[in-house]
């Protein structure tokens, strides 16, 4: 009969996040080791500091509901004909996200049978530009009072 040695077994040892996630530096998170504990907290965090770009989703006359979008984990509901601000790996995902078109070509007037070609065309009409950052209120004039509030 065989003893099971508990004392033997090799556990690594859990890597707890940061204390204050919001003032790590995003290459630690990045470094951090993901663990069930931590990896909601970890990735909202990263995906919030990722560069943000406006996009806007052109509706088409088949199609005006909002386009959703997965991202590690996180979902973007992203309406139409709206211009919404969120990472730019979103807008990665709606460039690469493709169907497939068929046309049918045959002459009525011969025998011949139907030929059928596949083409593969974007899915989404996307239009993107960079986040504007906010205009600075104006000044006030020298000698101006203040507004009553």
């Amino acid at each position: 009969m065989t003893e099971l040695n508990e004392d033997i077994l090799d556990v690594p040892a859990v890597e707890k996040p940061p204390v204050n996630i919001a003032k790590t530096s995003t290459q630690d998170l990045k470094a951090t080791a993901l663990t069930s504990s931590n990896s909601d907290t970890i990735t909202r965090e990263l995906v919030k500091r990722d560069e943000q770009v406006m996009i806007k989703i052109t509706s088409t006359e088949r199609d005006k509901s909002a386009v959703f979008v997965g991202l590690n984990g996180r979902g973007y509901n992203i309406p139409r004909d709206i211009w919404v601000k969120v990472p730019k790996a979103i807008l990665g995902i709606l460039d690469t996200a493709k169907i497939t078109e068929y046309r049918v070509s045959a002459d009525p007037k011969s025998n011949e049978t139907a030929s059928r070609t596949a083409t593969d065309v974007s899915r989404f009409a996307v239009s993107s530009k960079p986040v504007e950052s906010p205009a600075a209120p104006a000044a006030a004039p020298a000698g101006a009072k203040p507004p009553v509030k």
